[in-house]
């Protein structure tokens, strides 16, 4: 018998902006991330509803150019926008806000957790399970600073 993964949605308005430059000619654009006030972007999946930060910078992954240009329907930044915009405002504030109970409440979450949701939110963006799982790797062997720096910093 085949086993069924549900996938979550996607819906809600947002702005994203090429912001500045970071770190030179080898560095990475930063942008400026804008919740909708009125329709604002949320994940829904069976159990959850979910929004991030109503404004954050974002690198959009940090995913190494090599890679970016290796397997571009893998990893170019433009592929799974929302997937990066939630990965990291869960990165800054180590958690998301949630619907529970008809509220808006902030709820603390692992690395592990905010890591496992982008693997979620991948492949509810059309992502294959081998780009999820690989994307979902590498933040799990290379996201330890930046979660610890993230927090620090907010």
């Amino acid at each position: 018998m085949a086993q069924i993964t549900i996938i979550g949605c996607f819906k809600g308005a947002y702005k994203l902006d090429p912001h500045h430059w970071q770190g030179g000619w080898r560095g990475k654009q930063i942008y400026e991330f804008t919740n909708s006030r009125r329709y604002p972007l949320e994940y829904l999946d069976s159990t959850r509803r979910i929004r991030p930060d109503n404004h954050i910078f974002t690198d959009m992954g940090s995913i190494p150019l090599t890679l970016q240009s290796l397997i571009p329907v893998w990893f170019a930044k433009d592929r799974f926008p929302k997937s990066y915009i939630f990965h990291d405002s869960g990165y800054k504030n180590g958690g998301h806000w949630m619907m529970i109970d008809g509220a808006w409440l902030f709820v603390p979450m692992t690395r592990r957790e905010i890591d496992d949701l982008l693997h979620d939110m991948i492949l509810a963006e059309g992502g294959s399970d081998s780009a999820a799982n690989t994307i979902w790797a590498g933040v799990r062997a290379g996201g330890y600073f930046a979660y610890h720096q993230a927090k620090i910093a907010a």
